[in-house]
């Protein structure tokens, strides 16, 4: 799912990043968008992952175009309308959803006077920021930038102590179905003799029920 908020944000030129844009987003950034009732079970899930995506995706600024200037990770100081409340956006006359190319203008930063120790702030560091071409997103998960599934889930997970075990199950000739098993045993999560002897019985009768009904059926 993180792979799918990729592809929105590096407008990978797929269709259904075209679509999802025109129709779901419908110019919206993707942070604001709202979670509807009648919207399907993946979409769900995807704005559901927002805030575990919001910590990977930053943007290298170029004409501003494709960035939401206060929903969008791009200054300094981190999302602004996180760092600094929704005055900032009312005092600088703007809107939630403006893009940062309305004060980009012929590759230079264009800001209103600053009406607020906020906007000060914001354009205080924005010597930091150098503007290119083209808007950049970046994703910090990786060496690279871009989203690599392996890499962002080393991010991700939670590391605990190595085991001294763990090539005892995990080893390129194991089979999944028994390194699995062997991983509960030594994790201590294997179902009890007990239960496995009842579960045995159990599937027992119910196969000789089968067959006895199975025999009734023929005779008649």
């Amino acid at each position: 799912m993180l792979r799918h908020i990729w592809s929105i944000f590096a407008r990978s030129g797929s269709i259904w990043v075209a679509w999802v844009r025109e129709n779901l987003l419908k110019r919206k950034s993707f942070w604001s968008v709202g979670i509807s009732q009648n919207c399907s079970w993946s979409w769900r899930k995807i704005l559901k992952l927002r805030d575990i995506a919001k910590r990977f995706l930053k943007f290298e600024v170029g004409n501003g175009d494709n960035i939401h200037m206060w929903l969008d990770l791009w200054h300094p100081a981190g999302i602004l309308i996180e760092q600094y409340g929704f005055r900032v956006v009312y005092d600088a006359q703007s809107n939630i959803e403006a893009k940062l190319s309305s004060v980009i203008c012929n590759g230079d930063w264009f800001w209103r006077p600053a009406r607020s120790e906020a906007l000060v702030d914001i354009q205080a560091r924005l010597s930091e920021v150098c503007l290119g071409q083209f808007d950049k997103p970046i994703w910090l998960g990786s060496k690279k930038g871009v989203y690599v599934s392996a890499e962002t889930w080393e991010a991700l997970r939670e590391k605990n102590t190595e085991v001294i075990w763990w090539k005892l199950i995990w080893f390129p000739l194991a089979i999944p179905k028994q390194a699995f098993i062997l991983w509960l045993a030594m994790k201590n999560r294997l179902l009890t003799v007990l239960v496995l002897e009842y579960g045995n019985i159990a599937w027992f009768v119910a196969g000789w029920i089968g067959l006895l009904l199975f025999g009734i059926i023929l005779c008649s």
